[in-house]
């Protein structure tokens, strides 16, 4: 772009140079501002008028595609009038008029060329470009926003900054490593340290609380789920985490024994026995040994035995107080690892 300077001593100086001067600047806005095609730059306010069904149109400035003095295409940013107790929508249009002045040289010629958006009610030609203005026209603000750019209030960043963002792929390193907040891509290759296993293919989800870390992967070659945390500035073991009908978990038969005493357990550790005895010596024996008991309740319902009651519990028994022997129905509940 053209900086004209003027250093000591007297120049000529010509229209052409004001023109260029001009044109310039110009330039800058139409481009800048047309490379979005139409809309509202400032201004054109629609508000209710006095008279039902009509509105008053405030005057403004809009960014109008259309045809120059010379039939070629242009964007312009070009001022509006208004438009007081107008049914809308209305159609605006770039429109153009000369002005002319006397020359010292002699005649009337042009001196200028005023471009503005000119309203109707009645949609332009085919093939005219128009702006349809009403209270739903897009203004600058949603002209430059696409499916690449975007406007967030900052309540809509706090939203956004608490949602897992994608961090890229992993194919190798330590998962130790690992601690930013997002989703991350898994295709381990040989070297990967410290997952659950080697040549992994799936997704890993970090979240962050505190001085905790989390760290949840899903195999997409097994199906399977893997958890552990990082606490204390210790990690913990890769748990699997069981489907809903334990699918992915090796069960043994012998993990259960249904009859009339009898006790199940589960791939994570929970151990469920219960029991229908006759209690003669003040000892129940467990059908099978617990690793932790967490509780352990029963019932007499036979008549002459409510002074009986369970009194304490080990891993591999528990207690009934003393009184008339009689039958009990328990359930006990703890873990078997």
């Amino acid at each position: 772009m053209k900086r004209y300077v003027q250093v000591e001593g007297v120049r000529k100086w010509a229209g052409d140079h004001l023109v260029e001067l001009q044109s310039e600047p110009m330039q800058v806005f139409d481009r800048f501002f047309g490379q979005y095609n139409s809309y509202v730059l400032q201004g054109c306010e629609v508000t209710p008028a006095a008279s039902d069904d009509l509105y008053d149109v405030a005057p403004g400035l809009v960014v109008l595609a259309g045809k120059d003095r010379t039939g070629s295409d242009t964007v312009m940013v070009v001022p509006f009038a208004g438009a007081p107790s107008s049914p809308l929508p209305i159609y605006l249009t770039l429109a153009w008029s000369v002005r002319r002045r006397e020359y010292v040289t002699g005649g009337v010629k042009p001196i200028a060329y005023d471009y503005y958006a000119t309203a109707s009610t009645v949609e332009s030609d085919a093939g005219t470009p128009y702006l349809l203005l009403n209270d739903k026209t897009p203004r600058f603000t949603d002209a430059i926003q696409d499916n690449l750019h975007r406007f967030l209030t900052a309540q809509q960043i706090a939203d956004l900054e608490k949602s897992p963002r994608y961090r890229g792929a992993i194919t190798a390193g330590n998962a130790n490593d690992y601690r930013a907040y997002g989703v991350y891509n898994l295709n381990l290759e040989s070297g990967a340290t410290n997952f659950p296993a080697a040549g992994m293919k799936g997704v890993m989800i970090v979240s962050v609380a505190d001085d905790q870390i989390n760290q949840k992967i899903t195999d997409v070659a097994t199906g399977i789920f893997w958890e552990r945390s990082l606490f204390g500035g210790v990690w913990s073991p890769w748990f699997q985490a069981m489907k809903n009908d334990f699918s992915n978990a090796e069960y043994d038969p012998s993990w259960h024994l249904f009859a009339q005493n009898g006790y199940w357990q589960s791939p994570d550790g929970l151990l469920i026995q219960w029991g229908r005895v006759v209690v003669s010596d003040h000892l129940v024996y467990f059908p099978k040994e617990f690793n932790q008991v967490w509780a352990v309740v029963g019932q007499f319902p036979i008549s002459g035995t409510s002074g009986q009651s369970i009194y304490g519990f080990t891993t591999s028994y528990f207690g009934v107080s003393s009184g008339i022997a009689g039958e009990l129905s328990y359930i006990a509940i703890g873990t078997w690892k």
